[in-house]
């Protein structure tokens, strides 16, 4: 072969190799499209035990007689503790104990959304004297790339755990969750439903059950929302989109040279699912860059949570518009909502 094809063939072998990282990447890029820099973990640092102390007066052990047990927290004095669905979802009788109460107290499901695994309970608010509200980050300032965090369990008295790591990738999907944080924080059993927990003692995310050394978490932003709509309304019954997208920001769409700079990169449709039926489709073997979805319903959507947020005052069996970008070709497309 001439040595002008070679070097042609070396370069296309690596921007093939380029473009699959950068889609592997695509929840753990900053909002330019750079990869946090190097010895981010380090920079981090341990989270102090101060933060830890922060929390531990919020944290409650949910049993359910007919489910299990694991950890839950507590966001108001009003006694609303959150907790993880798969643990109370077909409860029965469902208690909490925590280290400021004498004994378990009888709690309440309010609801829940199988879209993010979140449980809202209810205690008395007499009884929620006994423990302290957490206070979760404050709207925009979820976890960031490199930042320390620690998975906290239910009440070390009553034999919790913790697990202190950094915040490794964002905008992961995890089953049915999209846009949740992966940190090498590993969440099990024990710390399901409780607080994921920056430096500062604010709640960035509520950790859902991990796999091998990686935990997982819902963030702040996404659990506040939920969490209110589940106190006005109770169960959600939340219409499922069935992709997995990620964040499409200007450094990652000039990498994959796509035409938009915002949007969702769709990496996968659920086969037979509401956006596999639409039309939209996926990255694979071959066309690393899936469609980007730029609006759902009408309003324009920029992270996967946008999404869903677009859709959830829709009912599953509803049609919704969805407009795209496939290559240089804009779509329109209509999509019929299904249920979880």
């Amino acid at each position: 072969m001439p040595r002008s094809l070679l070097a042609t063939a070396a370069v296309a072998a690596g921007i093939a190799l380029v473009v699959a990282a950068a889609l592997a990447l695509a929840g753990a890029l900053d909002e330019n499209g750079s990869p946090p820099p190097p010895g981010a973990s380090a920079q981090g640092g341990a989270v102090s035990g101060r933060a830890v102390d922060r929390v531990r007066g919020g944290m409650a052990l949910v049993t359910a007689s007919r489910g299990g047990s694991g950890s839950g927290f507590m966001i108001d004095t009003a006694g609303f503790i959150l907790t993880a669905r798969h643990l109370v979802r077909e409860a029965g009788a469902i208690s909490v104990r925590a280290e400021g109460a004498s004994g378990p107290i009888r709690a309440e499901l309010v609801g829940s959304d199988p879209s993010t695994d979140i449980a809202v309970l209810k205690i008395p608010r007499d009884d929620a004297r006994a423990l302290q509200p957490l206070r979760l980050a404050s709207e925009g300032n979820d976890a960031r790339l490199g930042e320390a965090v620690v998975a906290v369990g239910t009440p070390f008295g009553l034999g919790g755990m913790i697990t202190a790591g950094v915040v490794s990738a964002l905008d992961q999907k995890v089953g049915a969750i999209d846009g949740v944080i992966a940190t090498d924080a590993e969440t099990g059993a024990g710390n399901a439903g409780g607080p994921l927990v920056a430096g500062s003692g604010d709640v960035v995310g509520l950790n859902l059950r991990g796999r091998r050394s990686t935990g997982f978490a819902v963030p702040a932003d996404t659990v506040r929302d939920v969490a209110e709509r589940i106190e006005t309304n109770g169960d959600l019954r939340v219409p499922y989109l069935g992709m997995a997208t990620a964040t499409l920001t200007p450094g990652l769409a000039e990498l994959l040279g796509l035409d938009v700079e915002h949007g969702l990169l769709v990496r996968s449709v659920a086969p037979g699912g509401p956006a596999d039926r639409a039309g939209l489709r996926g990255a694979r073997r071959g066309r690393p860059a899936g469609d980007v979805v730029t609006a759902v319903d009408g309003k324009a959507v920029r992270e996967p949570r946008d999404a869903q947020r677009a859709v959830s005052d829709r009912r599953p069996g509803q049609q919704v518009v969805v407009l795209a970008v496939r290559g240089r070709k804009k779509l329109r497309l209509r999509l019929r909502l299904g249920r979880y």
